[in-house]
C-alpha cells in the first residue's frame, strides 16, 4: 500500500506530532477496512471462491496479505513515535534554549532508536522526512523563543546577545548529535 501524504502548507503544522498523527489516521483507515472486510458475507464469498479455486481469489489473498502489512506497519510505527512524544514535547512547550540543548541528545537517540526498530524509518529517504519534521518544529520553537521579548530590535542588546549565544550553543549540540545518525542517512542528506 503506498503512503499520500499531504505536502507542507502554510500554517500546518510541520512538527513530528503531525508524523503521529499521520500514522495514526493512516492506522485507524486501515483498521477500518481490515474490520469490514472481515464481516460474515465476505467470508462466505472468500470460502466459495477458494473452494472453487478461482483466479481471483489468489489476488484477493495478496491484498489481503498487502493490507495485513500495512496495517502491522502504521501500528508498529505509531507505537514507535508516540514512545518520543515526551522526547519532543519540548519542541512544542515554551521551555528554555538551556533545556531543548539538554534534551535534544535524547530526542536525537530516540530518532535513532526508531530508526533501527521500525521498518519504514529504516529507509533513509523516510528518516530524512521525520529529521525535517523536528528540525523544522525546532526552528519554530527557536523563533518564538526569541520573538518572546518582542521583536528583535527592540529587545535589550546584552539579553539578546545572551540568547543568540544560547541558540549557537543549541546548533552545536544539534550537529554533534546529528554525527550519530546512520551513515546511509548522512549519504543522502549531502547529495
Amino acid at each position: 500500500m503506498k503512503h499520500k501524504r499531504d505536502t507542507l502548507t502554510e500554517g500546518a503544522e510541520v512538527g513530528p506530532r503531525s508524523e503521529v498523527a499521520y500514522w495514526q489516521s493512516r492506522l485507524t483507515l486501515l483498521s477500518h477496512i481490515s474490520n469490514k472486510l472481515r464481516c460474515k458475507e465476505l467470508s462466505i464469498v472468500i470460502s466459495v471462491a477458494s473452494t472453487a479455486r478461482c483466479k481471483s481469489y489468489n489476488e484477493w489473498k495478496t491484498l489481503d496479505a498487502k493490507l495485513t502489512n500495512a496495517a502491522h506497519e502504521a501500528r508498529d510505527t505509531h507505537r514507535c513515535l508516540s514512545r518520543l512524544d515526551e522526547a519532543w514535547a519540548p519542541l512544542y512547550e515554551e521551555v528554555s534554549i538551556e533545556q531543548m540543548s539538554s534534551l535534544l541528545p535524547i530526542l536525537l537517540a530516540g530518532i535513532r532508536n526508531v530508526q533501527t526498530i521500525c521498518r519504514f524509518y529504516a529507509a533513509p529517504e523516510q528518516l530524512a522526512t521525520l529529521m525535517r519534521t523536528v528540525t523544522l518544529q525546532l526552528i519554530v520553537a527557536i523563533r518564538a523563543y526569541m520573538n518572546g521579548p518582542g521583536r528583535l530590535w527592540d529587545q535589550d542588546k546584552p539579553l539578546l546577545i545572551a540568547n543568540l549565544c544560547a541558540i549557537a550553543r543549541l546548533r552545536d549540540v544539534f550537529v554533534s548529535s546529528f554525527r550519530y545518525m546512520p551513515n546511509s542517512f548522512l549519504i543522502l542528506e549531502l547529495e
